[in-house]
């Protein structure tokens, strides 16, 4: 908070903790960009939840988030990075990406992991290995 205050950046920076369920969606829908800063995180639902908003996800090029969702987007969608020094140029260059086309095509291949398309995926492991 001391740092947006010392950059002056007050109008464009909001920090926002422990959200209800409906104000976190309400806040996903109206972005364009998803900025996920965990490094080393296993999968990263909260990329998803922002996916299925709408927006386009950036995320750490050494976490599960890159590898099980993101990796695997159309070229157009798939950002990463490695230093954070990055994050500027790449959070511009998805901003002018964005179009409503490509945020729908986000919200349906976030369905992939929705409870029943997990559950009916784990289902048909457990057949198959039997």
């Amino acid at each position: 908070r001391r740092l947006i205050k010392k950059l002056d950046v007050e109008d464009r920076v909001r920090i926002y903790t422990n959200l209800s369920e409906d104000l976190k969606v309400k806040l996903l829908s109206k972005a364009k960009v998803y900025l996920h800063t965990m490094k080393y995180e296993h999968f990263g639902i909260a990329v998803v939840e922002a996916m299925a908003a709408g927006s386009i996800p950036i995320v750490h090029r050494y976490s599960g988030p890159w590898v099980d969702i993101v990796s695997r987007l159309e070229e157009d969608i798939r950002y990463s990075y490695i230093d954070y020094s990055e994050c500027a140029g790449i959070i511009m260059r998805t901003l002018s990406d964005w179009t409503p086309e490509k945020a729908k095509n986000l919200s349906a291949y976030a369905e992939r992991f929705n409870y029943e398309n997990f559950k009916n995926t784990l289902l048909s492991v457990i057949v198959k290995s039997r």
